[in-house]
């Protein structure tokens, strides 16, 4: 297998969590994290 060092590659990392019925994406590039919450029972997108 080829081992991937990240130096050309924005290191990306993701956590899923399911809080209170809703999931919790937080996807983190570089310094920027963004933060995705579903809706655990209907699969959309909370606002």
């Amino acid at each position: 297998p080829v081992e991937e060092t990240g130096e050309a590659t924005p290191q990306i990392q993701r956590e899923l969590e399911l809080i209170n019925g809703s999931y919790v994406i937080l996807i983190t590039t570089n310094s920027t994290t963004e933060k995705l919450v579903f809706n655990a029972t209907t699969g959309e997108r909370a606002t």
